[in-house]
Order: structure tokens, then C-alpha cells, then sequence
């Protein structure tokens, strides 16, 4: 009787493993479990909270730049308005959307302010937290959270990136504002008809906005986070990330027009700004995860793969036995110990995709690479 039992415990556990396995394949799964166990969504919060910081210190030196140098030309302004409502709907109230910021502020008398000079310290200290936060936390989604850049070289990299990212965003919005006016006079000269020209004016728009947000994307990838992908994987992540961010400006542009009311219009503003931004990053941060097309992670772990039960249960020079559990050199994470099935199994998988014959499930590697652990980022 026992042996009977022990022999259907296990195969059922056999069966669950293999329900595991064949669950972990697909790329969707593979990347939804890292974008879950490095953080991402946290991530995503932490570098909303600074794009917030920086946005506001931005739009302050924004509106002391406008009184500068735009006083005098109330058209220019109108530009200016047209161009970073386009980029955060109905942020500036242009006397048609029951914005936030009344433009008549921004048309006042030139000269710069103590505020102005303290925002710009504020703006590009947010600019490089938000920046690194990105860096980061996309780097980690390649599995890089352990391969920090050299803090002045990262900096660097994060003010600069703030700069491009911000002309980038600005100058796609200009563009896709003037290839649809120079558009518009094409067909009208042309005698198309009005209907089928609105149609074909916005179906040009979508997509060269999409081709805009594919190069960002491209953009954050390479420059901001360092990150040498494959050509395949990347033009993936780029039509992803692209789709993506297309639907959320397209979904937050119509949620600012559900409301007639300027109270709820004001708030909404606001909520839609927390949320796309939040959301956007959530989009970047699955993209990237994609994009990395990361192994299995092997979830759930088992708590005695990761010296659950003792005390203490991470590496640290107070309890120099722990120094000997196999742990990542720079982030201290503890690497699961290869004693649980799913590793022969998949070590058997690999061996046989590879071509490198079947692994002995007898004999557990020694080493298993820390992207491949499933324990959370570093700081």
C-alpha cells in the first residue's frame, strides 16, 4: 500500500511538473513572468513618480520660456500649445478643451524668474532620476539588473537620453501635426473627397506616429539602456512597443473628451496623465521583456532551493556559512540550488534543442546563470 502510494505521488507530481513545463514555453508566458518577478510593475511606479517631478518642473520652465521669448506672438504660442496638447491631452486650456493651465499665463510679459532658475535645477535632477529609473528597470528586464553602468557614465547617458527622448517626442508630434496640414492641401488641391481624405489624413497620421513611437522605442533600447539586441528580437519590440503606445495616446486623447464638465475635464487631465504614464512605462517594461526572449523562469520556487527555512535566509557577512550558497557577486541574490526536478527537466530540454545531447538528470549543474533565478532585482 505504501509503495502504491508513493508511486501515484509520484505521478501526480510528475504530471504537474510537465503541466509547468509545457505552461512556461510560449514567448507571452516566458515574458510575463519576467516583467512579474524583476518588478515591473513597481518599476513603472517608481519612474511615474519622478516623470510626474520632472514634467512639473519642466512646464514651469516652459511657461517662463514663453514669457521670454513668445510674449509678443500669440501665434507662436498657439504652436506651442497645439504641440504639447498633442503630447499630453488637454494639459493647457486653449479655450476648447478645459485644459489645466489657462494659456493667457503664457502670454505675459518677457523675463526669467527665481522659480524658473530653481525649477531648472529641479527638472534636470527629476530628468535623471526618472531616466535612471528607466534605465534601469528595462536593463532588468534583459536580465541586466546585475550589470550596473559606472555611475558617472550612467548619469551621462540618463541626462542625455532626457534631452533626446524630449525632442524626439516634441519634433514627432510637429511632424505628424505638419504632414497632415501639408495632407490636407494636397487632397483638397487634388479634389478628393472629403470623407475619403479625413479617413486616408488619419490612417497616414496613425501610422507615422506608430513609426515615430518604433524609433523611441528603438531608442530607449539601445541609448538609454544599453542594450545589444539581436535585429529580429528588436524590430518585434519595436512594432510591440509602437502598437501599444499608439492605443494608450489614442485611449487617454478620448477619455480627456468623455467630459463637458471643467471640473471633472481638470481632474481627468490629471488622471489620464498618472495613468498613461504609468501604463506606458507597464507597456515599455512587457516590450522589453518580450524583446529579451528570456528562458523558463522557474516559478513558483521551492522554499528549500532557497534556504527558506533557515535563519538567516540571505547572504550576509554576519553568518559567514552563507557566503558559501551560490548568490549573485554584485546584487547578493541567492541562486536557487538545481535540486528541484524542473531543472533536470529543462536542462534535458535545452541539451536536446541545442544539439548538444540529453543532460544526466543525475548529475545537477553546479552553476546556474543568475538570469535564469527567479529572486527578485537588485536596489
Amino acid at each position: 500500500m505504501t509503495s502504491r502510494r508513493l508511486a501515484l505521488t509520484d505521478s501526480v507530481r510528475d504530471r504537474w511538473f510537465r503541466a509547468l513545463h509545457a505552461g512556461r514555453q510560449p514567448r507571452i508566458v516566458r515574458a510575463a513572468l519576467r516583467f512579474s518577478v524583476c518588478w515591473g510593475g513597481l518599476g513603472a511606479g517608481g519612474v511615474t513618480f519622478a516623470a510626474m517631478i520632472s514634467l512639473t518642473a519642466g512646464l514651469t520652465i516652459l511657461v517662463s520660456l514663453a514669457r521670454a521669448f513668445l510674449g509678443d506672438r500669440p501665434e507662436l504660442i498657439a504652436l506651442i500649445i497645439d504641440v504639447v496638447n498633442d503630447v499630453v491631452p488637454a494639459l493647457i486650456n486653449d479655450g476648447s478643451n478645459n485644459g489645466l493651465i489657462p494659456a493667457a499665463t503664457l502670454i505675459r510679459a518677457p523675463g526669467w524668474s527665481l522659480t524658473a532658475l530653481v525649477s531648472t535645477v529641479v527638472v534636470l535632477w527629476g530628468a535623471a532620476t526618472m531616466m535612471t529609473g528607466m534605465r534601469r528597470t528595462v536593463r532588468q528586464m534583459f536580465g541586466l539588473g546585475g550589470a550596473p553602468l559606472p555611475f558617472a557614465m550612467g548619469k551621462a547617458i540618463d541626462l542625455a537620453a532626457f534631452l533626446a527622448l524630449s525632442v524626439a517626442i516634441i519634433v514627432s508630434s510637429a511632424l505628424v501635426s505638419a504632414v497632415t496640414f501639408l495632407s490636407e492641401q494636397v487632397l483638397h488641391w487634388l479634389s478628393v473627397d472629403e470623407t475619403f481624405s479625413y479617413v486616408l489624413l488619419q490612417v497616414a497620421a496613425v501610422l507615422l506616429a506608430g513609426a515615430l513611437d518604433a524609433l523611441l522605442v528603438a531608442l530607449i533600447f539601445r541609448f538609454t539602456a544599453r542594450v545589444r539586441v539581436p535585429r529580429r528580437d528588436l524590430i518585434q519590440g519595436m512594432i510591440i512597443g509602437a502598437v501599444g503606445l499608439g492605443v494608450l495616446r489614442l485611449g487617454g486623447t478620448s477619455i480627456i473628451g468623455l467630459s463637458d464638465n471643467p471640473l471633472l475635464a481638470s481632474a481627468a487631465a490629471v488622471g489620464t496623465l498618472l495613468v498613461w504614464i504609468n501604463l506606458a512605462m507597464r507597456w515599455l517594461l512587457f516590450t522589453a521583456a518580450w524583446t529579451a526572449n528570456p528562458p523558463p523562469a522557474h516559478v513558483p520556487v521551492h522554499p528549500a532551493t532557497v534556504y527558506a527555512s533557515q535563519t538567516p535566509n540571505y547572504v550576509t557577512m554576519s553568518a559567514p556559512h552563507t557566503l558559501e550558497w551560490a548568490h549573485h557577486p554584485v546584487t547578493g541574490t541567492i541562486i536557487p540550488k538545481p535540486t528541484d526536478p524542473r531543472f533536470d527537466r529543462d536542462r534535458a530540454a535545452l541539451a536536446a534543442a541545442t544539439g548538444n545531447g540529453t543532460a544526466n538528470p543525475a548529475e545537477p549543474a553546479e552553476r546556474i546563470e543568475p538570469s535564469t533565478g527567479t529572486a527578485g532585482p537588485s536596489a
